[in-house]
């Protein structure tokens, strides 16, 4: 009579978790200084509220002083060049409808649209103004960079040009900048994102009221960018007012974990191994996957993502020299290219020592047929 000894391998047991728009004043006739009969009450418009910033410690820091309400150009960087004496008024802070700054020939400007102050630029003869601030944007955010602008130009025309003196110029523009170029640079490389520049045609005047402007920094996130607003004029008198410049950042979420952990058997003479497999999660275009962590027993095995996963893909890592005697509880952890860390997918095993047989052993009259179970599998048996 045959006898049978049974030796069963722990079942295996898999958690896995689902885990995510001014009116035109002071008008001039096209030569520098005021014109008669010009309106020092322009109309107004009351604008809404500055765009909240994000101020949680290790993202996005918000736009500093970006509503002017210091009284002042706190926080901010601003350059001011004329050709000569006595024709310069720099970039300033104001308060109501008034001259840019405070002085008697150049154009009006209309009161901020929220609080009591905004920035202008005005002159009393040819001139550059540039204000800038540098952003430092969070490779986990979804950053919009939000103002309030108005405008207005006296002269017949824009004259599109470089930022400099030297030849007839008359424009506006905003630009998202490489912070390492030159305050002035118009150079294609240098402005990453080209926010407001009026071209030759294009009115004159923002209108009765301040326009809100809205610009999409999302392909610029991980990146210090600089948001510059210039002026440059050679002809007449231009307006240009600023306020509420605010950024308004999403957090991107952190990635899926990896869902439905598998535990392969090892191969009989590879009892020391543990390889999981897994399924992946869809990735963000905006944070995409990048890999994958295995680990267990304090090791740790990585593994590349590749670059056209789907939710349908599944990826697998092995581990080596696992102690097969004790308990073991391995997980796989996506991690994104900004570092971001799924939360960890868990598969969990209860282990025994193996039994290996290699041969029939026959007692005396009896034979003992061995089955034997895999600690990382389902139980295997064999009769010899």
């Amino acid at each position: 009579m045959r006898n049978r000894m049974l030796v069963i391998a722990a079942v295996l047991s898999v958690m896995a978790t689902a885990m995510v728009s001014s009116q035109s004043v002071g008008a001039q006739d096209g030569s520098w200084g005021p014109a008669a009969g010009e309106s020092t009450e322009p109309s107004v418009h009351p604008g809404g509220e500055a765009a909240a910033s994000v101020g949680v410690a290790g993202v996005t820091p918000p736009v500093t002083n970006g509503d002017f309400e210091t009284g002042d150009l706190t926080g901010w960087t601003a350059i001011n060049t004329d050709p000569g004496p006595g024709s310069l008024f720099p970039v300033s802070v104001y308060s109501g409808a008034a001259r840019c700054p405070t002085d008697t020939s150049g154009p009006f400007v209309l009161p901020a649209p929220t609080g009591s102050f905004g920035a202008c630029f005005g002159q009393d003869g040819p001139s550059l103004h540039i204000l800038y601030q540098d952003l430092v944007l969070s490779a986990t955010e979804q950053c919009v960079v939000d103002f309030d602008q108005w405008y207005t130009n006296d002269h017949s025309d824009w004259i599109d040009g470089p930022l400099d003196l030297a030849n007839s110029v008359q424009i506006y523009r905003v630009d998202v900048m490489d912070p390492a170029a030159a305050p002035e640079s118009t150079t294609a490389s240098d402005v990453l994102v080209s926010v407001f520049k009026p071209a030759p045609g294009d009115p004159l005047t923002a209108g009765a009221a301040f326009v809100p402007v809205q610009v999409d920094l999302t392909d610029l996130r991980g990146q210090t960018v600089r948001l510059r607003f210039a002026q440059a004029d050679t002809e007449s008198y231009q307006g240009v007012a600023i306020d509420n410049v605010a950024l308004d950042c999403t957090p991107i979420p952190p990635p899926p974990e990896p869902t439905n952990l598998v535990v392969a058997a090892p191969p009989a003479d590879e009892g020391d191994t543990l390889t999981v497999s897994w399924t992946t999660p869809a990735s963000n275009p905006l944070d995409p996957i990048v890999s994958y962590t295995l680990a267990a027993e304090g090791q740790q095995a990585v593994v590349a993502a590749g670059s056209a996963l789907s939710a349908a893909a599944t990826n697998s890592a092995t581990l080596t020299g696992v102690d097969r005697s004790v308990a073991q509880t391995a997980t796989v952890t996506a991690t994104t290219a900004a570092g971001q860390t799924s939360s960890a997918s868990v598969v969990a095993k209860a282990l025994q020592s193996r039994i290996f047989v290699s041969n029939r052993i026959a007692s005396g009259p009896a034979d003992y047929d061995f089955i034997f179970g895999s600690v990382f599998s389902p139980i295997i048996s064999g009769d010899w």
